[in-house]
């Protein structure tokens, strides 16, 4: 077992394209704005999916199987 600390993702990398908030956020601050499509069922949705990225199980990590060898006969 191994503990590895995750950042969540954020709705740029979900979506798999930059959506720069932070960057607009510093260059606009109080006027930043903005025009989406999202309706409350997207809403909904992106809160329900989370934002960390899918657990996957670690293969050809580099540590040595421990189990004891098998005979084959």
């Amino acid at each position: 077992m191994e503990t590895i600390e995750l950042w969540l993702l954020s709705q740029g990398e979900i979506d798999g394209a930059p959506d720069r908030f932070i960057d607009s956020a510093f260059e606009r601050g109080p006027q930043l704005r903005h025009d989406g499509t999202e309706n409350r069922d997207d809403y909904i949705e992106r809160i329900a999916r989370g934002g960390f990225p899918e657990a996957v199980a670690r293969e050809g990590n580099g540590v040595p199987d421990s189990s004891p060898p098998t005979s084959r006969t």
